[in-house]
């Protein structure tokens, strides 16, 4: 193997690295309803495609070609997770089952969050619900907190794709997003 099919290859699996990472974000940043986000990261992750792609094509008897492009892939993705789980883009909606509602709520209002709590009824008789919007970054201390008070407390977190924006702690578009925000 010579220093230029070592180069390639490197270029083509930093290339699949970063394209395949973007393409993460993109569709996180679609599934946030985020468009200006979603537009900048897809015609970056085609234009790095293209370039990878064009680059195996060119010489499909090449193993090492091929065999970049598939290991980039992979690390793409596994990038791509990495840095979803850091970027935290987003809202979730953090459900506590409870039968300690009212300390528990009392606990997570103290300490500035929102809480609506709703009274249910579960396998073994009444639950309260508590229904937490949060940010992302803030969902595992959201929880952390509720199992200080009940280390039994059973949770649902779900994704927010859009809320009013009743809350001082939801974030407000600007002027640049706006524009690309359905109407």
């Amino acid at each position: 193997m010579d220093g230029e099919v070592l180069t390639v290859s490197f270029l083509i699996v930093l290339g699949r690295v970063f394209d395949v990472s973007l393409g993460n974000l993109r569709i996180l940043y679609m599934v946030q309803g985020q468009r200006l986000w979603t537009f900048c990261a897809g015609v970056l992750e085609v234009l790095i495609w293209i370039f990878c792609v064009s680059q195996v094509i060119k010489e499909l008897d090449n193993m090492w070609y091929m065999g970049s492009y598939a290991v980039g892939f992979g690390l793409g993705s596994l990038l791509g997770m990495w840095v979803d789980d850091r970027l935290a883009v987003g809202s979730q909606m953090v459900r506590l089952f409870t039968r300690e509602g009212e300390l528990v709520a009392d606990h997570l209002r103290e300490r500035g969050h929102v809480v609506t709590s709703i009274c249910g009824s579960g396998r073994d008789g009444p639950v309260d619900i508590l229904m937490i919007q949060v940010r992302r970054k803030q969902v595992s201390a959201l929880i952390d907190l509720a199992c200080l008070i009940d280390f039994e407390c059973y949770y649902v977190v779900d994704d927010v794709k859009k809320a009013a924006r009743a809350s001082k702690h939801l974030e407000r578009p600007t002027a640049i997003t706006q524009m690309f925000q359905k109407k």
